[in-house]
This record gives C-alpha cells, sequence and structure tokens, in this order.
C-alpha cells in the first residue's frame, strides 16, 4: 500500500515535469535539437530501446546536458533497470542539484527497489527547494512510515494535509501512523476524514 501510493505520487509528479524536457534545451542546433525530441518521443511512445540508443548518442555529444540524464534515467525506469536509473539520475543531479524533479526521479527508483532510506534525502532537498508543495511531505512521511518511523512520519504528513487537505489517502497515511503510536481517536479522525473525501476509498484499497 505505502509503496502504491508513493510511486502513484512520484509517477504523477515525473510526468507532469518531463512535458517539452527538450524545449528546455538552450544553445544547441535545430538538428541536435530534433534528435533529442526523437529520443524522448520514443521514451514516451513505449520504444525503449531505440530511445536509449539515441539518448546514448546524444549524451556523449553533450555530457553536460542535465536534461538528457534525467530523460535517460525515466527509459530505465521504464525497463525497470532501476539502478542505471539512478545513476543516471544522480548525473543530472550533480550538473543542476537546484532542479527539484530530478530528485522525483531518484526516489521512485529507490522506491521501486524499497530503499526507503535513501529516499528520504531527495524528499528533504525536494521541501527545501519547493517548501509549499505537498508532494514533497507526502513523500518522506510516506517513506518514514514504510521504515516504521512513524513519529517522523506524523510532522510531513501533517504538513502535507495543511498545504493539499483535499487528499483522503494523505489523512489515511497519518491514521496509520497514529495508530501504530496508540494515538487511536486520533486514527479513528483520519479515516473518518478519509472516507469523506473518499467514500468508496476503503473498497477500493489494495494493500
Amino acid at each position: 500500500m505505502k509503496k502504491s501510493f508513493l510511486l502513484k505520487i512520484l509517477i504523477l509528479m515525473i510526468f507532469v515535469c518531463s512535458q517539452n524536457l527538450v524545449a528546455q534545451i538552450d544553445d544547441i542546433s535545430t538538428e541536435f535539437r530534433q534528435r533529442a525530441e526523437n529520443a524522448e518521443k520514443l521514451r514516451l511512445s513505449g520504444e525503449l530501446t531505440n530511445s536509449l540508443k539515441l539518448f546514448d548518442e546524444l549524451i556523449k555529444e553533450k555530457p553536460t546536458f542535465y536534461l538528457l540524464f534525467y530523460s535517460r534515467g525515466l527509459a530505465y525506469i521504464d525497463l525497470k533497470k532501476f539502478d542505471l536509473a539512478i545513476i543516471d539520475f544522480s548525473k543530472a543531479i550533480e550538473l543542476e542539484p537546484d532542479v527539484f524533479y530530478l530528485y522525483y526521479g531518484r526516489a521512485a527508483a529507490n522506491v521501486s527497489l524499497e530503499k526507503y532510506d535513501l529516499t528520504i534525502p531527495d524528499f528533504t532537498m525536494i521541501i527545501k527547494l519547493e517548501p509549499d508543495n505537498a508532494l514533497g511531505h507526502i513523500g518522506r512521511g510516506t517513506s518514514y512510515l514504510a521504515m516504521e518511523k512513524y513519529e517522523l512520519a506524523i510532522p510531513d504528513l501533517t504538513k502535507a494535509i495543511n498545504i493539499d487537505p483535499t487528499n483522503g489517502e494523505t489523512y489515511f497515511n497519518r491514521g496509520l501512523a497514529y495508530f501504530e503510536t496508540g494515538k487511536n481517536n486520533l486514527a479513528v479522525e483520519d479515516f473518518s476524514k478519509t472516507i469523506e473525501i473518499n467514500p468508496q476509498f476503503f473498497s477500493q484499497l489494495q494493500w
């Protein structure tokens, strides 16, 4: 449940932040831009082998373009080659450490490997760079929940709720943390709020 929720959040953010990536690359020739656009189109259409081949060529030519590493990392995630994805996301972060969505990519790979402890620094950076983005707090709080660090999960999930009080799943996760720490009345309040927001939530729940 916690893993699927985290991945859902991360995939959403990756999708939102991955639109028109090539348009963000400056100082390149028209021909290079077209090839980069083609590599991205191949990735989005599921032609991952051809996409990777083209990204490899582009990175050899422009090894300081962080977006190329990020895009290739997304292709590796699609192939479930999470270790390779982490290498590429880490390189992208090394090149541009202040671009918040790069950390979502690496966090998604580590969640897929169930290495929740390694997601904490990335979610912390997202929170630093985007303090009013509820998803950074949701990510870190849910990772703490998966690690059974319930007392640490509660403040992050509370902050996320304060920013976005419409996400029923965040109430549910905080309710779990309250339950595990013996705060049963608060847990019931959160579970009730979850149902208020989404009456079908518990019937749709997948553990």
